[in-house]
């Protein structure tokens, strides 16, 4: 639940700041802030296909097990 909230946070301030005027830039922390985040959503859906990969290959496993 955590993680969730804290996904739905960095959403809504990615969201808040991709609004903002052309005039009016996010200033340096900012972007560096947002760029981390951006990564950091890479990684975990990285982290996440990796996760489902394994759970398939152990689903695989155990059906050739069955087979025996």
């Amino acid at each position: 639940m955590f993680l969730k909230a804290e996904f739905e946070s960095m959403q809504a301030a990615l969201l808040k700041v991709s609004e903002a005027p052309i005039d009016q830039p996010p200033d340096n922390q900012v972007k560096l802030w947002a760029r981390e985040v951006w990564q950091l959503s890479y990684d975990v859906e990285d982290k996440v296909e990796e996760e489902d990969e394994w759970k398939d290959s152990e689903r695989a496993h155990e059906m050739e097990l069955l087979d025996l």
